[in-house]
């Protein structure tokens, strides 16, 4: 009896694992695809999980193309906080 509790455990233990990583995995593309739909229906937290995986990418292609700090260090701490985004935008 206690084999047949363990195995049924064990299958779903596999299905939820698998349905939880398929809900990993699809949770990011739903929300791109949510930024760049035209349609009147909007989910906002779709949209804003899907600018904010957008603005990480961006992010790290900016790391790519300016390695080192825009703003050299100075007196005032976490200034490039405030201007390294807006050079990097402009």
């Amino acid at each position: 009896m206690a084999e047949l509790f363990f195995e049924l455990l064990g299958i779903l233990h596999e299905v939820l694992l698998e349905f939880a990583a398929e809900e990993i995995i699809a949770f990011p593309w739903r929300a791109v695809i949510e930024v760049f739909e035209d349609s009147p229906v909007n989910n906002p937290v779709l949209a804003t999980a899907g600018y904010l995986i957008l603005g990480m990418i961006t992010g790290g292609v900016s790391l790519l193309l300016f390695p080192h700090p825009l703003v050299r260090p100075s007196r005032m701490h976490g200034s490039s906080l405030l201007i390294s985004p807006i050079i990097t935008g402009l």
